[in-house]
């Protein structure tokens, strides 16, 4: 059994789990399975593992993928993980921080993740090519994800998610398929990245990649980018002269990352108008 495997484990190294840190252990074999059956594993595939813990899903993984990297924040972890998969050449282990750290190209990603860094991962993804990706997340945070622009609990993540990924729910987890028991009820869902629907969307995409610079600036660089996209010419001076005299009734000098929900909506609105939602 899964569970008594990954105790054994866990004692062998000395291994005490924090709960109020995330690190509760998937323990149900069936989970894993489904979770490695969404990304249809073939030996072609380069897959991307975060936060492997124990190793439970890395050990189903490199038996399917071609090749592995598994991320992992905590190095009280790596003895056993290098313990568990000593016998295999195709799979690297990197100590890090997720969130800190330059991605390795794949094509496939897989995660129980970390209820603390949901949020900036998804963020994170919005930059980084992939087919699909495989991941357990809190309830809440899905529910947060799929809210309607009518729901409360519609938000700037919801805007940005519901912008960047199709989002597929898959089941809801067991408490008891891991150990220990979390606190909070988790789902399997499944996220691929999502062709714009109209320009529009294309340019809200340019322009949200853009965090760190002036909302005036980021906008301007978005249309040009978009533009290029379908070979259009389009300069700087198009750009500003499109944008002039607009009444966007927020501070275009703020930064991209600093905008709130109200102001995306209010951005969006603006280039519905200037382009009526054409089709790319």
């Amino acid at each position: 059994m899964l569970k008594n495997q990954t105790i054994i484990f866990l004692d062998k190294y000395n291994i005490k789990l924090e709960s109020s840190l995330d690190e509760q252990q998937l323990i149900d074999e069936n989970i894993i399975l489904k979770m490695l059956d969404l990304l249809k594993l073939t030996k072609e595939d380069v897959v991307l593992e975060v936060g492997p813990g124990s190793g439970n899903i890395t050990i189903h993984l490199i038996k399917q993928a071609g090749f592995v990297y598994a991320i992992e924040k905590n190095s009280k972890y790596l003895p056993l993980l290098f313990e568990r998969t000593k016998e295999y050449k195709n799979l690297k282990i990197i100590e890090g921080d997720v969130l800190k750290t330059n991605l390795p190209e794949c094509n496939k990603i897989v995660s129980n993740l970390p209820y603390s860094i949901s949020e900036a991962f998804l963020k994170k993804l919005q930059w980084y090519p992939f087919d699909i990706s495989s991941l357990i997340v809190s309830n809440s945070f899905l529910k947060i994800l799929n809210a309607k622009e009518t729901e409360k609990k519609y938000s700037r993540l919801s805007f940005e998610a519901q912008l960047f990924f199709n989002i597929k729910n898959h089941i809801k987890i067991k408490p008891t398929s891991y150990y220990p028991n979390p606190n909070t009820e988790t789902n399997l869902i499944t996220i691929q990245k999502k062709k714009p629907k109209n320009f529009v969307d294309e340019v809200l995409k340019e322009f949200l990649l853009q965090r760190d610079k002036k909302t005036k600036n980021a906008l301007t660089e978005a249309i040009i980018r978009s533009h290029k996209k379908h070979n259009n010419v389009f300069t700087k001076n198009n750009s500003k002269k499109l944008l002039i005299n607009r009444n966007f009734k927020l501070n275009l000098d703020k930064r991209v990352a600093r905008l709130t929900l109200k102001n995306l909506l209010t951005i969006q609105k603006l280039l519905n108008d200037l382009y009526l939602a054409e089709t790319p």
